[in-house]
């Protein structure tokens, strides 16, 4: 429901806006009744308003007044006049105050709850826009890693026909309006529901219920209902003895490849992969069946037995260099622990 304050200088007027029409059938909680210009201003101040009905014309001051101070202080707040046919002309330099509409007295019932309605339908557009708004870039390439993972649960075709729906995850996260994005996130949610009835799976409640919904959510709500879907989904794969990589980890692994040679840490790491330190190590040690220290230590070794084995002079300090670790004598014991020799017993048995 949004706030709603009439103001008007005539009590009879005031009385018959209040009774003669069904605000909360159009979405309104009607607030207060305000016999001033004055009043509405020092209701606005103090309490949270979405929209101000006044009376063009009053004693003290005026309805352009009021739209005035909310245009100046409250632009958020809509303003709708109320006019006789005389100060049609006057009601109009509202305009310039971004007075959403004004109605003509005797006001005609339909007149008004089309007014309203279409005032409703803008004030849930800017709602939604706002849930958006507020948040992180990072919250949205979340959404749709997560709704890439869900894609590949389902078909591992799916995460090709999504992605390419969406062009680059840049233009998701920075610069596409807010409206845009949630239309976007809509469109994937439906393909991927559309894959899953195409293969006749089984679409859980909580996947059908958030087509509806989907506008609606905060980016907070749809990370947290998109979780719990993935989560479902993995766990009906391995009921059926199915398994498809969770794309996230498979990613974090081919990262960690490519940048082996940095301080990589559980922390570092998780932070590239849009996930919580506790999530992103529960994730990688299901997904790869060892930790992510192990799978870090492992795939290390591995590069410096490649290293080592290269024809030439071997710098020891190079591969150390190239693998992530500072010091040499930390390699070594390391490498030692590992292979259960040394750096130098392997390079005699090599030779």
């Amino acid at each position: 429901m949004f706030k709603l304050i009439i103001a008007d200088d005539e009590p009879i007027i005031l009385k018959t806006m209040e009774k003669r029409f069904d605000w909360q059938s159009m979405g309104y909680e009607l607030m207060a009744l305000c016999n001033d210009g004055d009043a509405v201003i020092d209701y606005v101040k103090k309490n949270p308003v979405d929209v101000v009905l006044t009376d063009i014309r009053m004693c003290k001051i005026s309805g352009m007044e009021v739209a005035k101070f909310v245009h100046e202080f409250f632009p958020n707040v809509k303003v709708v006049f109320l006019s006789g046919y005389q100060e049609f002309a006057y009601a109009k330099q509202g305009i310039q105050y971004n007075v959403f509409d004004y109605l003509l007295k005797p006001v005609k019932p339909q007149e008004l709850q089309n007014t309203f309605i279409s005032l409703r339908e803008e004030l849930e557009k800017v709602e939604r826009s706002k849930k958006f708004v507020v948040y992180k870039p990072e919250d949205y390439k979340r959404i749709t890693m997560l709704l890439r993972n869900i894609g590949a649960l389902v078909d591992n075709s799916t995460d090709k026909k999504i992605w390419t729906s969406i062009a680059q995850e840049k233009y998701l996260a920075e610069t596409a309006p807010a409206e845009v994005k949630c239309s976007i996130i809509s469109e994937m949610h439906r393909e991927i529901l559309a894959c899953m009835r195409e293969q006749e799976l089984s679409v859980t409640p909580r996947m059908e219920q958030l087509t509806n919904s989907i506008g609606d959510l905060s980016v907070g709500e749809m990370i947290q209902q998109l979780e719990a879907i993935e989560k479902e989904l993995a766990e009906s794969c391995r009921n059926e003895r199915i398994w498809v990589r969770d794309t996230v980890i498979q990613e974090a692994k081919d990262y960690m490849q490519k940048h082996l040679g940095e301080a990589l840490t559980v922390e570092s790491v998780s932070r590239w992969a849009n996930l919580s330190q506790r999530q992103f190590m529960r994730k990688f040690t299901m997904e790869s069946g060892e930790s992510f220290g192990k799978y870090l230590n492992r795939i290390r070794m591995e590069k410096s037995l490649e290293l080592l084995s290269q024809d030439g002079t071997v710098d020891l300090e190079t591969v150390c260099e190239a693998i992530g670790f500072s010091d040499v004598k930390y390699f070594k014991s390391v490498f030692k622990a590992y292979f259960n020799c040394s750096v130098k017993e392997y390079m005699a048995r090599r030779i």
